[in-house]
């Protein structure tokens, strides 16, 4: 009897090892913008773990960024079922509503969220309100108020987390506080050195602004791996 509950627990705690470089191995794939590969992988991280919420979260944003938007909607519902008192997915849902200009559901999904995170006060969990502060800025329509209340409550409790500070660096990128999003971005860096799309998006920044030279010392390190389309190489190349 013994043996067997020795053999179950090395037998989880290799599943739970190979669910951990899955989703390591994805996030990596996420950040190099290899979202189709990307997207298997969380996909694959979620179905073999359906209570990870931010596997399915990954997964929504994933396919949100590769303009599958049907797929998007479909990992972050599985997300509010896996956990529907949990906030986050509700957030994913939130920024897919934005980007649909879909905004009298953005406010209702908002207020739901208020009411499983703000309204909660056992609720700590500082990345969930970065990215809800993403959620809310992510489309033609800025709900900028609701937003610096999220970035806020992020900073309080999750200030050194990488993925709540380039949360909120994207935040800032999509009100065109560019200089403030290069601060996050370049703070998210600090706290994880291997965050090379935080370097990129500051990099890009600086050479939206014509600062070429600058946005160039981000990238570089960084150029095979981001594997730059040529529409951005050309535009680096501008004097």
């Amino acid at each position: 009897m013994k043996r067997l509950l020795l053999v179950a627990a090395l037998a989880l705690a290799a599943w739970e090892s190979n669910a951990q470089q899955n989703l390591g191995a994805a996030m990596r794939d996420y950040e190099l913008e290899k979202y189709n590969s990307a997207l298997a992988k969380f996909q694959q991280a979620a179905e073999a773990d359906t209570s990870n919420l931010w596997a399915w979260y990954y997964a929504g944003v994933t396919a949100l960024q590769s303009e599958q938007l049907n797929k998007a909607e479909s990992f972050f519902q599985r997300g509010v079922r896996a956990n529907p008192n949990h906030p986050l997915n509700f957030a994913g849902m939130a920024q897919l509503q934005n980007r649909k200009q879909q905004f009298e559901a953005v406010t209702a999904t908002f207020t739901l969220v208020s009411q499983k995170s703000l309204g909660n006060r056992k609720f700590k969990d500082g990345e969930v309100f970065a990215v809800l502060a993403q959620a809310l800025t992510d489309g033609d329509r800025k709900d900028t108020a609701n937003a610096f209340a999220m970035e806020a409550k992020a900073l309080e409790l999750a200030p050194k987390s990488p993925v709540a500070l380039y949360a909120i660096g994207q935040m800032r990128k999509q009100i065109d506080d560019n200089g403030n999003a290069v601060k996050y971005f370049e703070r998210a860096f600090t706290f994880d050195p291997k965050m090379a799309k935080a370097m990129w998006e500051c990099g890009a920044l600086f050479i939206d602004a014509r600062n070429i030279e600058l946005g160039k010392e981000y990238i570089n390190p960084y150029w095979e791996a981001i594997n730059l389309r040529i529409e951005t190489n050309a535009r680096i190349m501008v004097t």
